[in-house]
């Protein structure tokens, strides 16, 4: 096994070759939405938020082992290549482009307990998946997988699942306790398949980004923030 010289970058890399090598074998032993799932929550989903920095702040952090040789410039070219990717809408993104949007649904409810009636019904009032940014689905899909927030569907009676929904909570700031409560779910679903496409596109994202294996996991929370919640990380 040959060394990490980095693992916070290392490790998602490692993973995209795993799911590229490793995927087929998953098929035939009908277990490649498993083997889908346990590389996102390893190469898509690992929670680094901690890492986060700004410009300037890398001597803060030097006992870190993430910060080893950090190289400022770079790392703003990583984040630019990722923020071009987050900032746009869902349907322009490098990220989805290659998705059959059309059988994708995002929807929001109050309830936790109509998630499933919901993606089954796959009717709900607002806007539709096309309206998101895609840095708003991306987190969707990042907290639910944190969070084991995921449903299996297998709509045509038959042993395999052929449709993920990814759910995540959707939270305020009660003014008066200052606690954040839940105010409802939004939720994401797709083909199971679909999904593939999607870490096809995640991880061919972070080795265009940094070839050099450097950065991702500094530059992955902060491309997840909104511009004017930066100054607060």
């Amino acid at each position: 096994m040959s060394y990490y010289e980095n693992i916070y970058n290392d490790l998602p890399l490692r993973c995209a070759r795993l799911w590229k090598k490793m995927r087929k074998q998953a098929e035939e032993q009908e277990l490649d939405v498993t083997f889908m799932l346990m590389t996102a929550a390893a190469g898509f989903a690992a929670p680094f938020e901690h890492l986060k920095i700004q410009s300037g702040q890398a001597k803060d952090n030097r006992n870190h082992p993430a910060f080893k040789d950090f190289d400022e410039s770079h790392y703003k070219k990583v984040l630019s290549i990722m923020e071009k990717a987050f900032s746009c809408p869902v349907e322009e993104s490098s990220l989805f482009v290659g998705s059959r949007l059309d059988e994708w649904f995002y929807g929001k409810t109050d309830s936790i307990e109509e998630i499933k009636d919901l993606v089954e019904t796959k009717f709900c009032e607002g806007e539709g998946l096309k309206h998101l940014k895609s840095r708003h689905a991306i987190k969707i899909l990042r907290n639910a997988i944190a969070h084991n927030n995921i449903y299996a569907f297998n709509r045509n009676t038959a042993s395999e699942i052929d449709e993920l929904a990814f759910f995540s909570e959707i939270r305020k700031k009660n003014e008066e306790t200052q606690k954040s409560e839940v105010h409802g779910y939004e939720v994401l679903s797709m083909p199971a398949q679909g999904f593939g496409g999607f870490l096809d596109a995640w991880f061919a994202l972070l080795k265009r980004s940094s070839p050099k294996a450097a950065l991702l996991r500094l530059a992955v929370p902060i491309a997840l923030e909104e511009i004017d919640d930066q100054a607060a990380a």
